[in-house]
C-alpha cells in the first residue's frame, strides 16, 4: 500500500508527512494482487497551531531615579510566537521598555502568533521608579547673635527652617536647628526634612561704625538687623555739609560719563553688608554681597532723602565696585521723604540733581509776568477814568464815551473808547448820555 498527503492548496500528492498547521487530505492506495483488485481511499484532517509555553516577564523592583534610562522589566521567554512589549497598550515591539523620570509605569506584554503557535492576549505589570534623595551641603559657618529668630538667618538655596520663628536662645554656645531641603527638581528628587543645621551663637557685634539710621535694608522682606548679617553705611558726600564732602568720586572717568556740566552730586551712600563668622573660635567680620547669602537674592534698600532733595527731580547712579556705573530706578513713599531701590549688588549710590532743573525759578519769566500785570492794571485804570470822568459825544451817529485830553484852537481834543483821537466843538460835548441822545434827536428833527 501507498500513503500520500496533499495540502488544501496543493495540486498533487506526496509521501512526505505534513507537520505544519493546516488542512490536509490523506490518500491510501492498494495495488492489484492475485487475491484483490486495486483500491484507494481518502480522508481529510487538520493540524492545529500549538499553544506556546510562556515564561512571563517580571517587574524590576527597587528602581530609583538616576537621570538615565532604566529597564522596567526583565525579559520573559516563549517556546513559540514572539513576546512583545508596550507602554501604551497599542504599539508593541520586542524591545524591553525603559524610562528615565520617577513615576509609576504600566508595561503591557503579549505573545504574537506565528505560523505554528497561537498568540496569547496581553497582560500587564506595574513598575515604580522612586524619587532619589538629593545631594546637598549642610552650611557650617552660620553665626548669629543671641535671642534672634531663625528667620533672620539666611540659608543656602533650597534650605528652609522648619520653625522660622524659633529663637536661637541666649546661651552662648553651638546649637543645631531643624531645616528642610527642597531640590530644584521635585519631580525626581525627594524633599529632605529634619536636617540638623549647626549654628554658632555669639554675644554682640564689634563693628567700629554703627549702621546709619537713614538707610535700611531687607532681604526677602526681613530687616537686616541683629543677625549674622549687618548693614553698614558711610555717607561720603552730603549737600550743605562741607565736612562730609568727598568729591573724589567725580574724578572717576566712568562717573564723568554719566554727569553733565550742570549735574551736582547731592549725597553719596556707600552701602555694605557685613557678615560675622566664627572660625576656629575667632570672630571675624567680612564684607559680602547679597549673592553670598543666597544665589539670585535681591536686597531692598530704603534711603532717606536729604531735605534739599524732597520734591525735586533727581537721578541715582549705582557705582559698582568693579567700576561700572548704572542709573537705577527707584520708588518713593507716599510722603516723598524716602526712596526704595532693589538691587543684587551693594556699593556706592550717588544722588544726582541737575542745576538746570525746571524746578528752579525763571527770573525772565517772572519779569514778563510783572510787565503784563502792569499793562492790565493800566488798561483797567483807563477804563475807570472813562467811566467816571469821561464826556459824551456823537460819533458816527451814535452816543459814545470820550475823555478830554487837550485843546487845539477852538476845538476840544478827545480820546475815544477805541483809543482814537478826535476834535469836537464845545457845543458837541455833553455831560451825560441823555443830553447826547437829546441833541442827536433834535438834529434829526
Amino acid at each position: 500500500q501507498t500513503i500520500e498527503y496533499k495540502g488544501e492548496n496543493d495540486s498533487s500528492y506526496t509521501t512526505t508527512v505534513p507537520t505544519k498547521p493546516g488542512n490536509y487530505t490523506v490518500k491510501v492506495s492498494v495495488a492489484q494482487s492475485a487475491t484483490y483488485s486495486k483500491a484507494s481511499a481518502t480522508a481529510n484532517f487538520t493540524i492545529y497551531k500549538a499553544t506556546p509555553n510562556v515564561t512571563a516577564p517580571t517587574a524590576n523592583s527597587g528602581l530609583v531615579y538616576t537621570s538615565e534610562a532604566q529597564a522596567l522589566v526583565t525579559a520573559g521567554a516563549t517556546t513559540g510566537g514572539q513576546l512583545q512589549y508596550s507602554l501604551d497598550g497599542t504599539t508593541y515591539n520586542i524591545t524591553i521598555p525603559t524610562a528615565i523620570n520617577a513615576g509609576t509605569y504600566t508595561v503591557y506584554y503579549k505573545v504574537e502568533a506565528d505560523n505554528n503557535y497561537t498568540g496569547i492576549e496581553a497582560d500587564t505589570l506595574e513598575i515604580i521608579i522612586s524619587k532619589a534623595t538629593p545631594t546637598y551641603n549642610i552650611p557650617t559657618d552660620l553665626s548669629v547673635l543671641k535671642n534672634v529668630k531663625l528667620v533672620t538667618i539666611a540659608l543656602p538655596q533650597g534650605f528652609t527652617w522648619n520653625n522660622p520663628n524659633e529663637s536661637v536662645g541666649e546661651d552662648i554656645t553651638n546649637k543645631t536647628f531643624k531645616a528642610s531641603y527642597t531640590p530644584t527638581d521635585t519631580n525626581n528628587y525627594l524633599v529632605v526634612s529634619n536636617i540638623d543645621i549647626p549654628v554658632i551663637i555669639t554675644t554682640t557685634w564689634d563693628v567700629a561704625d554703627p549702621e546709619v539710621e537713614d538707610v535700611k535694608a531687607k532681604i526677602n522682606g526681613v530687616d537686616v538687623i541683629d543677625a549674622n548679617i549687618k548693614l553698614k553705611v558711610e555717607v561720603k558726600a552730603e549737600m550743605n555739609n562741607e565736612e562730609s564732602k568727598d568729591t573724589s568720586i567725580l574724578d572717576r572717568d566712568e562717573v564723568k560719563e554719566h554727569l553733565s556740566s550742570t549735574d551736582r552730586v547731592a549725597i553719596i551712600y556707600d552701602v555694605k553688608l557685613l557678615r560675622k563668622t566664627v572660625i576656629n573660635g575667632v570672630e571675624t567680620v567680612v564684607e559680602i554681597q547679597p549673592s553670598e547669602i543666597k544665589e539670585g537674592v535681591t536686597i531692598e534698600i530704603e534711603m532717606k532723602l536729604p531735605q534739599d532733595l524732597i520734591g525735586k527731580k533727581f537721578r541715582i547712579l549705582h557705582i559698582h565696585n568693579d567700576g561700572t556705573v548704572k542709573e537705577v530706578s527707584y520708588s518713593e513713599n507716599t510722603e516723598g521723604t524716602n526712596i526704595t531701590v532693589l538691587t543684587d549688588k551693594l556699593s556706592e549710590f550717588a544722588f544726582v540733581i541737575n542745576e538746570s532743573n525746571p524746578n528752579k525759578t525763571n527770573v525772565g519769566l517772572i519779569i514778563l509776568l510783572i510787565i503784563a500785570c502792569i499793562l492790565v492794571l493800566l488798561i483797567i485804570a483807563l477804563l475807570l477814568i472813562f467811566l467816571l470822568s469821561g464826556k459824551w459825544i456823537i460819533n458816527n451817529g451814535k452816543p459814545s464815551k470820550a475823555m478830554k485830553i487837550g485843546r487845539k484852537d477852538d476845538k476840544i481834543k478827545l480820546l475815544c473808547m477805541n483809543f482814537k483821537i478826535i476834535y469836537k466843538s464845545p457845543n458837541e460835548i455833553f455831560d451825560s448820555k441823555v443830553d447826547a441822545l437829546n441833541s442827536l434827536s433834535s438834529n434829526n428833527d
